[in-house]
């Protein structure tokens, strides 16, 4: 990695936090500004949790802005998997590729579990927002809401769907900003998936098989939550 202009920042795209390495693979150069703005809204949360983050939250949004549930069957199937580590090169993970002490890896995993039920409360408010009609506020000093509508000012668009792809997809000089240690099989099948997904607006006829899938991924959830803690 080259030397940094005083305008650049290194970016641990596992961040640090949840166990992310400090060798290249993990590491993006990237603009500060740009780096700040990231922060500000996805935190500490690895790259697959802020896509399903967004495709649940678009879900829980009045207007066409969900993306269909074959479509959200498939992400959250590909990315939901118990062991989220499994999704990235080992290099990009301290424990994989033998490094961080006994406190940091339990830090880093308890803020996975910490991430997971977040998660969880997001799926289970979805699930009440279709069988009740209640939809997630946008109102700018809601700031527990205020996560989607951030993420597509961040990433310039009016799409949560455009805001995924390009969190999966944005360079800075040649290389990936967000996803570097992604697998690159696993962020191809993503890009397809959503490259053939068209937005709907959900009624009542879609409501149902939603719920569903949305329950099935509590259980993905709960897997996650197990795995952690039973390392």
């Amino acid at each position: 990695m080259g030397k940094l202009s005083p305008s650049e920042n290194q970016h641990h795209n596992v961040p640090g936090s949840r166990g992310g390495s400090g060798r290249g693979i993990n590491i993006s150069v990237i603009p500060e500004k740009r780096h700040e703005g990231f922060h500000v809204w996805s935190c500490n949360r690895t790259p697959e949790m802020l896509m399903r983050k967004m495709l649940i939250r678009a879900i829980g949004l009045e207007g066409k802005h969900a993306l269909p549930l074959s479509a959200l069957e498939d992400l959250f199937g590909e990315t939901g998997v118990s062991d989220w580590t499994d999704l990235y090169d080992p290099d990009a993970v301290i424990w994989l590729c033998g490094k961080g002490d006994k406190e940091h890896v339990a830090k880093a995993r308890d803020y996975a579990v910490e991430h997971w039920v977040e998660e969880l409360s997001d799926t289970r408010w979805t699930i009440n927002s279709l069988l009740y009609r209640r939809y997630f506020p946008v109102a700018a000093e809601d700031d527990d809401r205020e996560f989607l509508r951030q993420a597509m000012m961040f990433f310039q668009t009016n799409s949560p769907q455009a805001a995924v792809q390009t969190l999966l997809t944005e360079k800075y000089k040649n290389e990936l900003l967000w996803v570097k240690p992604l697998k690159d099989t696993v962020r191809r099948k993503l890009l397809t998936v959503l490259g053939c997904a068209r937005p709907v607006s959900i009624g009542y006829k879609e409501e149902g098989p939603l719920v569903d899938m949305l329950k099935e991924h509590e259980m993905r959830i709960v897997s996650g939550i197990v795995h952690e803690r039973s390392r």
